[in-house]
């Protein structure tokens, strides 16, 4: 039985991998010449856990040319524990350009694929009144902080890719700073339908005036890990992330100046107190969203004791 942190090669054929046979199938719904309003879900697994590649993909991008993470070495500062990772992938530059070469492959695989399907849809005569939506639920360490997988807020891990794609509605080309996150998924795709007086019991927000230029008021993105009072949360502004794991176990980056999270603010031996009443004021931020989500964990909220 394959073990998750598995990486290498499959003899199964580029056309019968996993991606392709998910890819495929949603292609041969597209070409079924169906009637009226359809929405259709396509989740390709892969780049993920296992890492395996069939020819071409195996082999398209050179290992000794891989970018190799400037924090590969940085203590992971109790955000979470390190992932296993394949045992043919030593953490080192020379062997992690392997492992990256290989995600870079899966990557190239689901680009290929995600391009059929976009073919699939303008031959189905729908292109331009479908909403295309790519993103994902999580992204990959890759060595960053000395870890593979997820499981923290590090950005490797927790930033996605959020592309939206309607032609005449959405400008081509168009990228905002708006912070977002998954949740806000479900209330935009019912704007864009015309049902947005149906998100009411959706936790996020439509994205759709800050796609379209009108007045959006979002100042950060909201993030959990685990559903207790040992729960992780976090805050995203577009310069600033702030984590809560615990009373004295908080995480305040400048994404600006620190962009691989290896400074913790809040730990610095020259502290600023500025630092401290911005992790204290976000604290709150969290607190508010919790209670107005009517979430009862904003009542056991750690305070921040540094």
């Amino acid at each position: 039985m394959p073990h998750h942190n598995e990486a290498g090669e499959t003899y199964i054929p580029k056309e019968h991998t996993l991606t392709a046979w998910t890819a495929q199938r949603a292609i041969s719904y597209l070409r079924s010449q169906h009637k009226g309003p359809f929405s259709l879900t396509c989740s390709i697994l892969h780049p993920h856990a296992l890492l395996i590649a069939a020819p071409p993909y195996l082999r398209m991008f050179d290992p000794a040319k891989m970018p190799v993470p400037a924090n590969l070495y940085h203590d992971m500062e109790g955000q979470g524990s390190r992932r296993p990772v394949p045992g043919a992938v030593p953490l080192t530059p020379e062997g992690l350009g392997s492992f990256i070469a290989l995600y870079y492959g899966l990557v190239a695989e689901v680009d290929h694929w995600v391009g059929q399907l976009l073919r699939a849809l303008k031959d189905s005569g729908h292109e331009q009144n479908t909403l295309v939506i790519f993103t994902a639920d999580h992204g990959e360490m890759m060595g960053s902080h000395g870890t593979f997988s997820k499981g923290n807020f590090y950005e490797e891990a927790f930033r996605v890719p959020f592309i939206l794609r309607l032609p005449g509605r959405i400008k081509a080309g168009l990228r905002l700073d708006t912070p977002a996150s998954g949740m806000d998924l479900m209330p935009t795709i019912l704007d864009y339908c015309g049902l947005g007086d149906q998100a009411g019991h959706c936790h996020g927000i439509s994205l759709r005036p800050a796609v379209e230029g009108k007045k959006f008021n979002r100042p950060f993105s909201y993030g959990e890990l685990g559903r207790s009072d040992r729960a992780k949360r976090s805050i995203r502004t577009n310069n600033t992330k702030f984590v809560l794991a615990g009373s004295d176990d908080a995480h305040l980056y400048d994404l600006k100046n620190d962009p691989g999270e290896q400074h913790n603010l809040l730990l610095e031996k020259n502290r600023k107190p500025a630092h401290v009443d911005l992790a204290k004021k976000l604290r709150l931020e969290i607190q508010a969203y919790l209670e107005g989500q009517g979430d009862p964990a904003y009542k056991n909220l750690p305070e921040i004791e540094i």
